[in-house]
C-alpha cells in the first residue's frame, strides 16, 4: 500500500486511481472532481467536469458555457467505478465541497478551502468522520486567529459611516468570487447604498439564478454623483484612472482579507485601510476540524504546508506535507 489507501499524489495533483478520476487538477485530465470554482482549484480544459450543483453556473462563467459537466447536490453520491463519492459543504463560498470517497469501507475526504464560521451565505461546514483527511493549510500558523465576523462587519460599516461624513465613498478591494458576495450579503442589512465592479455582479447574477441571496444593486454607472460617498463599492482591483471613478470626487479604499492579520502585510497595503476577513480556516479552526474528522492520516496542502504537517507530526499525527510530493512531478504509490 500506498501512503494513501485512495490517492496517488501525481504531476497533475491528486488521483484517484481506482476510480480514474482526480480532484481539482493543475493540468489538463479526462475526469476531474471539482471542490469550488477558484482558479487555483479549477482550470480550464479538462474533458468532464464533476461539482455541486452551486458551482456548476459558476464554473460555466469562469471556463466557458460549452464545458461538459455534471453536478450533485450535497450529501447524494455517485458510483464511479466501485469509489462511492459525494459532496459535503465546506463552508468556503457558496457551493463549495468537501470530497468524501468510500470504498471497501475506507473514507478518505479531500478538505477543499474551508472555513467553519457559518457567514449565513455559503452552507455550513460539516466534519466528517474519516480514515484520511487531505486538508488546506493557507493560514496554519498560531499568528492567524480570526476575530467573530460581526466585529469585521461593524468596523467596515463604522469606517463606510465615517466616509459618508466626510463626504468619501467607500471602495473595498476584494475577491470577486466569494468575498465579495459574502460582503454584499454582510453589509446590506446596514444600507442598500450598495454597488461593485461588473466582474463581480456576473457572479452575482450566476449565483441569484440558482436562488443563492444576493441582493439586486445599482449599477456603478446609476449611482447619482451627488449622493456617491453614501455608497460601499466592491471591486477587484483599483485602477487609478478607471473610468467609472470620475462619479467618486472623494473616496476611500480598504482591503478585506486575512492576510490583513500581520502587521507586515498591513504595512505593505496600498489601500486606506485594512479588515481581516477571510474565507478560510484560520489556526484554531484547523486544528479543530482535524482532531474532529478522527483522521489516521492528515496531508497538508495549499499553504504552509511544511510547517503546519511538522506540527501535526509533533502532536504524534501522521502527517505529510502533500505540496512537496506534488511538486516531486512523480507517483510515490505503489
Amino acid at each position: 500500500m500506498g501512503l494513501s489507501s485512495l490517492l496517488e499524489f501525481t504531476e497533475h495533483g491528486i488521483y484517484v486511481p481506482r476510480g480514474d478520476f482526480y480532484i481539482d487538477p493543475n493540468k489538463k485530465v479526462k475526469h476531474a472532481v471539482i471542490t469550488h470554482a477558484h482558479s487555483d482549484h479549477a482550470i480550464s480544459g479538462h474533458q468532464n467536469y464533476l461539482c455541486t450543483h452551486l458551482s456548476k453556473p459558476i464554473l460555466k462563467l469562469r471556463l466557458g458555457s460549452k464545458i461538459k459537466i455534471q453536478s450533485l447536490d450535497y450529501a447524494e453520491s455517485l458510483n464511479i467505478n466501485g469509489v462511492k463519492v459525494s459532496f459535503h459543504p465546506a463552508g468556503h463560498i457558496p457551493g463549495s465541497a468537501q470530497v468524501r470517497l468510500e470504498y471497501k469501507g475506507n473514507i478518505v475526504v479531500i478538505s477543499g478551502d474551508y472555513k467553519l464560521e457559518n457567514d449565513g451565505l455559503a452552507d455550513p461546514f460539516e466534519i466528517i468522520k474519516c480514515h484520511e483527511y487531505v486538508t488546506e493549510s493557507t493560514f496554519a500558523l498560531p499568528v492567524y486567529q480570526w476575530q467573530k465576523q460581526d466585529i469585521i462587519y461593524k468596523e467596515i460599516y463604522d469606517w463606510w459611516q465615517y466616509n459618508q461624513s466626510q463626504k468619501k465613498a467607500s471602495i473595498i478591494n476584494s475577491y470577486p468570487l466569494g468575498k465579495s458576495q459574502r460582503l454584499i450579503h454582510a453589509m446590506h442589512q446596514y444600507s442598500s447604498n450598495i454597488s461593485c465592479h461588473s466582474s463581480i455582479e456576473a457572479t452575482n447574477q450566476s449565483y441569484r439564478s440558482i436562488d443563492v441571496p444576493i441582493p439586486t444593486l445599482i449599477d456603478i454607472m446609476d449611482i447619482p454623483k451627488r449622493d456617491a460617498h453614501k455608497y460601499l463599492i466592491l471591486t477587484p482591483t483599483i485602477i487609478s484612472q478607471a473610468y467609472w471613478m470620475q462619479n467618486f470626487p472623494g473616496f476611500e479604499i480598504a482591503e478585506a482579507s486575512g492576510w490583513m492579520a500581520t502587521k507586515n502585510r498591513r504595512h505593505k497595503s496600498s489601500s486606506n485601510r485594512q479588515f481581516t476577513l477571510s474565507d478560510h480556516a484560520d489556526w484554531n479552526a484547523l486544528n479543530t476540524t482535524i482532531n474532529a474528522t478522527g483522521a489516521e492520516k492528515v496531508f497538508v496542502t495549499h499553504g504552509f504546508c511544511f510547517e503546519f504537517s511538522e506540527y501535526l507530526k509533533e502532536k504524534g499525527i501522521q502527517a505529510y506535507n502533500l505540496d512537496s510530493i506534488l511538486k516531486s512531478n512523480k507517483s510515490i504509490a505503489d
